[in-house]
């Protein structure tokens, strides 16, 4: 499986939803653990999945993640995939590639 299940089709509360690719290190992660701070739900996109956990593990009600390439069309299908269509979440409110 690329992706985890998502803990985002069932948050309560959520303030937005957005995509952050390069969200395992560095800026993206900075990123995504400061939207997430915010209340926002975000999936984080990587290609090494450890370093997506480390980057989950701060938030992980509100953070999913899926180890994908975005350069490939297996990665790009992943992402789009991995985001919920729940009805907590409606829409895509952010979109960053880090």
């Amino acid at each position: 499986m690329l992706f985890q299940e998502s803990p985002l089709e069932k948050m309560e509360g959520s303030k937005g939803f957005a995509v952050v690719t390069g969200g395992g290190t560095g800026l993206g992660q900075a990123i995504a653990l400061g939207l997430a701070a915010l209340g926002i739900g975000v999936l984080v996109v990587g290609r090494r999945q450890e370093k997506l956990d480390e980057t989950r593990a701060h938030f992980p009600s509100l953070i999913s993640t899926v180890a994908a390439d975005v350069t490939t069309n297996e990665g790009r299908e992943a992402i789009v995939k991995a985001i919920p269509h729940g009805t907590k979440v409606r829409y895509l409110n952010l979109i960053l590639e880090c």
